[in-house]
């Protein structure tokens, strides 16, 4: 069975949930940093998951505009 792509599909259970917080506090201040702080990953993992999905590129931007507004 081949293995799922990340980040389209979840390789972990914590996966949706690390998204939805990410979001969120993108959402409520729309500092990269401090986003992925919350979910204790680097920069460049949410960077490299941006480049490599639409879905997640257009979530990501939406949620940040919105904090930067």
């Amino acid at each position: 069975m081949p293995q799922p792509t990340y980040p389209c599909t979840a390789m972990h259970a914590d996966y949706a949930n690390e998204r939805r917080i990410l979001f969120a506090e993108l959402a409520r201040h729309g500092h990269v940093s401090r986003a992925c702080a919350a979910i204790r990953m680097s920069r460049t993992t949410i960077y490299a998951w941006r480049r490599r999905s639409a879905e997640f590129r257009r979530l990501f931007d939406a949620a940040r505009n919105k904090g930067l507004a």
